[in-house]
């Protein structure tokens, strides 16, 4: 139960961090 959780955990902050990664991409590009 434990693992789970710290999976989603995980999965959670990856696809946050691939989110800001883009938005601060896409501001680099546009200014």
């Amino acid at each position: 139960m434990g693992d789970q959780t710290t999976l989603t955990v995980k999965s959670q902050f990856w696809h946050l961090g691939r989110l800001l990664i883009r938005t601060f991409e896409g501001k680099h590009h546009y200014s």
